[in-house]
C-alpha cells in the first residue's frame, strides 16, 4: 500500500482495460459479464461495418468511412491499417480466409482485398468487370472465398491467389444479394434483399432461390448456419428472425415483446442459440432453436445501430456499433451463472455453507480438487494458488511483463498469473524482491488483493474491534465488508492474520462476481460500470 496515487491510477486503468476488455484464452471469466455488453473504441475507427474472428486469434473489422481495416487484440487494443496504394475506399464485408489471412470487400471501387496478420494489404479487381458494390465475404467449402456483388446482382468467387469469377441467376431471382455463408450441405447460402428470397449456390455456380409462401420474409439481410443444421437469417423490415432448411422450407419468428426492430446480422453462439443485432433499437438479441427471443441493451448507452455480429474468442460474440464507431462484445449467459452443476467433491458435506459458491467456482474452472475427488475446503490457500485463481477470475489475460521475483522461476506453473497480478498492482512482494509463493494468504492480504483487483473503490468503516481504522488494509476491509465478501467472528473480530481457507476464497470470489461495481478511472475521469 505504498504506491503513489499516480501508480494506483495507472494500475486501476490497466486492470480496467483487462476486466472490461479482456477476451483471453480462459473458457469463461467467472462468467461475471454474462449478458453484459462491453464496447471498445479508438481514434481511427470510423463507422465500422463488418467484423470477423481472424485465423490469428484477433477480431478484425472494416472501418468504412476512413478506409481502414482494424484489428481488436485480446488485450482490448485496437490497431488500424491503411492501404498505401489507396485501393480500399469504403471497405465493407470481411471474413477469415482459408490461407491464414483476412479477406474483405471494397464497396466503392469494386475490389476484393486481403490483409495479412501483420497488416500488409493487397487488393484484386475483376478484369472482367463482374463486380459492382461487393458486400459480404466468406470462406466456401471449396477453399475459395465467396462474396455477394450487391449492385449487379451477382455472386462471386475469388481464389486465394486472386482469380475472380462471378455468377448470375438465369431466373432473375437474385437482386441485391447481401449476406453469404458456407452451408452445412456443401453449398453457399445468401440473402437476396430485392426479391425477398434466400439463395443457394453450388461451388460450380448453380443458383437456386427460395421464397416464403407465408410472405413473412421481407428484406432478408444476413444468413448463418445454426447448430441445428439449418440456415438462419434476419428479415429486416418486418422485424423477424427466420430459419430455412437445406431443402428450402422457411419459418420465421417474431418477438411477442416487440423488442426486435430492424434486425441486421445473425450468428451462431457458443451457447447453442442464435444471436442477432437489432439495429433500430440498439439491442443485441438471442433466439433459441424453438424461436424464443430475449434481447439485451447496454446500460451505458454505448451501442448505436449495431450491425454485423460474429461468434468470437472466449465464448463471446462480437459486433460493430456503427454510428458511434465502436466494437462491442457480449457473453452469453451460461448455466454456470444460473444453475451450475453440483461440484461432486466427496469431502464437502451436503448443505455446507459454501456449497453454491463452490458449484459456481468449479463450473468456471476457478478451482480444482485433489486426488481422490476431494476439495479440502479447510486447507489454507497459498500465495501461488491465490495468484492463479485471481488470474483465472479475470479471464487469464496474457502479455504482461515478467514478474521479476527472485524466488519464482519464469517456468513456474503460476508464473503467467503472477506476471499479471504483479504488473497490475494486485499483489506486492517482500524485501529482497521475493514473493514467497508457498506462504498462506492471510485474511488481511486477500481483502487487500480483491480491493486492488477492482481499482480501490471508496471504502466504508468496517467496525471490527481487532482492526485499527489506520491499519494498512483497513480501507480494503471496509469495502469488502460492505460488499458482503467477508464477515467476522464472535466478538466482532476479523482475525486478519488467519490464513484464508479454500472454502472462504471461493465464497469471496462468488460474492464479488454477484456484485455490481462502479469504477472511476482517475486518469480519464470516465465512469465505467461492469459486473463480473
Amino acid at each position: 500500500m505504498n504506491r503513489s496515487r499516480h501508480d494506483r491510477a495507472t494500475a486501476a486503468a490497466l486492470v480496467l482495460a483487462v476486466l472490461v476488455a479482456a477476451v483471453g484464452l480462459f473458457p469463461s471469466p467467472a462468467g461475471a459479464d454474462a449478458g453484459q455488453i462491453v464496447t471498445y473504441t479508438a481514434v481511427n475507427v470510423s463507422f465500422p461495418w463488418d467484423l470477423t474472428y481472424g485465423p490469428d486469434g484477433n477480431v478484425w473489422f472494416t472501418s468504412h468511412y476512413n478506409s481502414r481495416i482494424g484489428r481488436l487484440a485480446p488485450n482490448g487494443e485496437i490497431t488500424t491499417f491503411t492501404d498505401p496504394a489507396g485501393n480500399i475506399p469504403g471497405p465493407q464485408g470481411i471474413g477469415a480466409g482459408p490461407d491464414g489471412n483476412v479477406w474483405f470487400t471494397t464497396f466503392v471501387n469494386d475490389r476484393i482485398g486481403r490483409i495479412t496478420p501483420s497488416g500488409v494489404i493487397t487488393t484484386f479487381p475483376d478484369p472482367a468487370g463482374g463486380i459492382a458494390g461487393p458486400q459480404s465475404i466468406t470462406t466456401g467449402p471449396d477453399g475459395n472465398l465467396w462474396f455477394t456483388s450487391f449492385l449487379n446482382n451477382r455472386i462471386g468467387r475469388i481464389t486465394p491467389s486472386g482469380t475472380i469469377t462471378t455468377f448470375t441467376d438465369p431466373a432473375g431471382h437474385v437482386s441485391g444479394p447481401w449476406g453469404i455463408t458456407s452451408g452445412p450441405d456443401g453449398n453457399l447460402w445468401f440473402t437476396s434483399q430485392g426479391t425477398n428470397r434466400i439463395g443457394r449456390i453450388t461451388p460450380s455456380g448453380v443458383i437456386t432461390t427460395f421464397a416464403d409462401p407465408s410472405g413473412n420474409l421481407q428484406y432478408p439481410t444476413d444468413v448463418t448456419v445454426g447448430p441445428d443444421g439449418n440456415l438462419w437469417f434476419t428479415s429486416q423490415t418486418n422485424d423477424r428472425v427466420g430459419r430455412i432448411t437445406p431443402s428450402g422450407a422457411i419459418t420465421t419468428f417474431a418477438d411477442p415483446a416487440g423488442n426486435i426492430d430492424g434486425p441486421v446480422s445473425i450468428a451462431g453462439g457458443p451457447d447453442g442459440n442464435l444471436w442477432f443485432t437489432s439495429a433500430s433499437n440498439n439491442r443485441i438479441g438471442r433466439i433459441t432453436l424453438a424461436g424464443a427471443v430475449t434481447t439485451f441493451t447496454d446500460p451505458l448507452g454505448n451501442v448505436s445501430v449495431p450491425r454485423r455480429i460474429v461468434s468470437g474468442p472466449n465464448r463471446r460474440l462480437f459486433f460493430v456499433s456503427h454510428l458511434n464507431h465502436r466494437i462491442g462484445r457480449i457473453a452469453p449467459p451460461t448455466a454456470c451463472n444460473t444453475s451450475p452443476p453440483a461440484h461432486g467433491f466427496i469431502d464437502v458435506p451436503g448443505g455446507a455453507w459454501y456449497t453454491d459458491q463452490l458449484n459456481w467456482a468449479t463450473c468456471h474452472h476457478l478451482v480444482k480438487g485433489f486426488a481422490g475427488n476431494v476439495f479440502r475446503p479447510g486447507d489454507p490457500v497459498n500465495r501461488a494458488q491465490a495468484a492463479s485463481i485471481l488470474w483465472a477470475f479475470v479471464d487469464q489475460p496474457i502479455g504482461s511483463p515478467p514478474h521479476g521475483f527472485s524466488d519464482v522461476s519464469s517456468s513456474a506453473w503460476f508464473a503467467r498469473a503472477l506476471d499479471w497480478v504483479t504488473a497490475n498492482g494486485v499483489v506486492n512482494g517482500f524485501p529482497g524482491n521475493t514473493y514467497r509463493p508457498n506462504e498462506p494468504v492471510t485474511r488481511a492480504q486477500i481483502v487487500s488483493w480483491l480491493w486492488e483487483l477492482v481499482g480501490e473503490p471508496a471504502p466504508t468503516p468496517h467496525g471490527f474491534s481487532d482492526v485499527s481504522p489506520s491499519a494498512w488494509f483497513s480501507p480494503a476491509l471496509g469495502w469488502a465488508k460492505a460488499k458482503g465478501l467477508v464477515s467476522g467472528f464472535p466478538g466482532n473480530v476479523f482475525r486478519p492474520n488467519d490464513p484464508v481457507s479454500r472454502a472462504q476464497l471461493v465464497a469471496m470470489l462468488s460474492g464479488l462476481a454477484s456484485n455490481g461495481v462502479a469504477w472511476s478511472n482517475w486518469t480519464g475521469g470516465d465512469l465505467f460500470a461492469y459486473r463480473f
